[in-house]
């Protein structure tokens, strides 16, 4: 089943923080999105981060800003994959951004919006923000097709991984419910913004049965 992530809200401000924030996109795909999902991401919204990372299960095209892990195949690594990512991002890419935006590849994100949202919030400050789901973890979990990690809860998330009891390096699909068990053991939680943006800030819809809005400002499919 594709589904359609919407990150929406209910009015744009034109005014956003005197020092922009910095975003950096983390793009999920795999071999047989590159020519669709992911060149349509390229040729959109992925102009609109500030930096941006694919990561896949195979090469592509080596003006592409990727990581590849052939190993990791499959929907049921999708845990071992995103702490390699994360790991990969703290580790490896020299400059610090405010903010991580990870999403899959049947994502379309207006960044403008997502500005206009995050400009609510202190980047330097531990935050985690998506479309909740309250079930599984004690405080519910963010859904992994779309979210938001501050710089800091990148910093905990690494820290936390050092520790296999607190959380675990196992093969498991639900790499979102996952990632709440290991912040919860850090005090991070999900934030519920629903006040500032309206009904919901990031919604799921069947893409057979999605409709355009005029309050949609961020789409997937």
């Amino acid at each position: 089943m594709i589904g359609v992530f919407l990150l929406f809200l209910s009015q744009i401000s034109l005014a956003l923080a005197s020092s922009p924030q910095t975003i950096f996109c983390l793009i999920h795909t795999a071999t047989p999105s590159h020519e669709t999902r992911a060149k349509t991401i390229l040729e959109t919204w992925a102009q609109y981060c500030d930096d941006y990372l694919f990561f896949t299960d195979s090469k592509m095209n080596s003006s592409i800003p990727h990581i590849y892990y052939p190993l990791l195949n499959s929907r049921d690594h999708s845990w071992e994959k995103i702490r390699r990512v994360f790991k990969y991002v703290h580790d490896k890419i020299e400059k610090k951004y405010d903010w991580y935006y990870r999403a899959d590849d049947d994502t379309y994100a207006l960044m403008h919006n997502m500005r206009t949202l995050l400009a609510n919030y202190t980047s330097s400050k531990q935050h985690y923000l998506g479309l909740r789901w309250n079930f599984f973890a004690s405080r519910g979990f963010n859904d992994g097709s779309s979210y938001i990690l501050s710089r800091p809860t990148v910093e905990a998330f690494n820290e936390v991984m050092l520790d296999p009891d607190r959380c675990p390096d196992h093969h498991r699909a639900e790499e979102d419910q996952e990632l709440a068990k290991c912040l919860a053991h850090m005090e991070i939680y999900q934030k519920i913004f629903e006040m500032k943006m309206g009904p919901r800030g990031f919604n799921i819809f069947i893409q057979s049965n999605s409709t355009t809005s005029t309050k949609t400002l961020s789409t997937g499919g």
